[in-house]
């Protein structure tokens, strides 16, 4: 059962990455010129998020372990 629920967590948290590294890539394609302070507020807000995704799936997992 622990291998079930461990493999779980690794399938969230392999998407969380997933789903950061295609925003972050979409964003980069879409931008030209210089980086502005605008972008780095962007890539922060998915930063964010990525370990938004990554806390909410460890504590998932945490809870059903318990």
């Amino acid at each position: 059962m622990i291998i079930i629920n461990i493999a779980r967590l690794e399938e969230a948290l392999t998407k969380a990455v997933a789903d950061f590294q295609e925003n972050v890539k979409a964003y980069c394609e879409a931008k030209k010129g210089e980086i502005t302070e605008y972008d780095l507020e962007e890539l922060g807000k998915h930063t964010f998020y990525a370990l938004n995704d990554f806390k909410s799936a460890i504590i998932e997992h945490l809870k059903k372990t318990k």
